[in-house]
């Protein structure tokens, strides 16, 4: 009898095992919609609460007029254009390489980009010297990546004037690295250049200057940059990752991994431009 009883509450204890189990995963269900009502009772946005904020300061604005002025009306500038837009990882490059590259990409901003009026066509950008260290590295990168994509990189110091036939040299000669033709404009009110004149005008080759280098040199001054800058640091992969961007990179990062120095070993290649 005592066996028999034995057997019969064993027996029911297992009976008992698959209930047990459906109880706590309904414990793990409640548990869950649970957390998950909390955070929908988190901190929201009541109403609309943004305001409008200015476009350009005005150091800014002066660099935009500046850069269409220069440019000519042949040319459209365009402010504040999201990198994104622009640049993308190269479809070579692996999930989580590209992945990488796409989010260094996301949160870059470029200060001025001039295009084809006809098309929009994306030639050279501008890009504003930038103040601080932690903000010249990422500069650097970014001129890394646009160098990269065959996008001429011209550094400005943000100024109230610019020299206009400096930057319009300058952004001639971003145009004629792109290779894209042109059909020249003259600005209304403008005369026409003489051929003796044309002849006589000074060729502008392209030149090597990272944004500091460009400071110490002279401030202020724009100057043209074609491949891409070193960052502050070492090289890593991110670095390595954007070299990779388009097969249109065909200079060298700077051992010493200044951002600084600037790369002038190539003879007949890279000189500095000026007046």
């Amino acid at each position: 009898m005592e066996t028999w009883s034995l057997v019969s509450r064993t027996g029911g204890e297992a009976a008992l095992e698959p209930f047990y189990l459906l109880v706590f995963l309904a414990g793990l269900l409640i548990a869950q919609l649970l957390l998950r009502l909390l955070r929908l009772r988190g901190p929201r946005l009541r109403g609309d609460p943004f305001e409008r904020r200015a476009f350009l300061d005005a150091r800014e604005f002066a660099a935009l007029g500046a850069a269409a002025n220069a440019a000519g009306p042949q040319y459209l500038v365009f402010a504040k254009v999201a990198a994104s837009s622009l640049i993308q990882p190269e479809g070579v490059l692996g999930g989580e390489r590209r992945q990488l590259a796409r989010r260094l990409v996301q949160g870059w901003v470029l200060d001025l980009v001039v295009a084809t009026a006809e098309a929009a066509q994306p030639l050279c950008v501008i890009q504003f010297d930038p103040p601080d260290r932690r903000s010249r590295r990422a500069n650097a990168r970014l001129i890394a990546a646009c160098s990269a994509a065959g996008l001429p990189v011209i550094t400005l110091s943000p100024q109230d004037s610019y020299d206009h036939d400096e930057l319009r040299h300058l952004i001639r000669a971003a145009v004629q690295m792109t290779g894209v033709a042109v059909a020249p404009t003259l600005h209304e009110g403008a005369a026409a250049p003489s051929p003796a004149a044309a002849a006589a005008e000074p060729a502008v080759a392209p030149v090597l200057v990272a944004p500091s280098a460009a400071r110490s040199a002279s401030v202020g001054s724009p100057r043209l940059d074609r491949s891409a800058a070193a960052a502050d640091a070492t090289e890593d992969e991110e670095l390595a990752l954007l070299a990779n961007l388009s097969a249109a990179l065909r200079t060298e990062d700077d051992p010493n991994g200044e951002a600084g120095g600037a790369r002038s070993t190539r003879a007949g290649r890279s000189r500095e431009v000026s007046r």
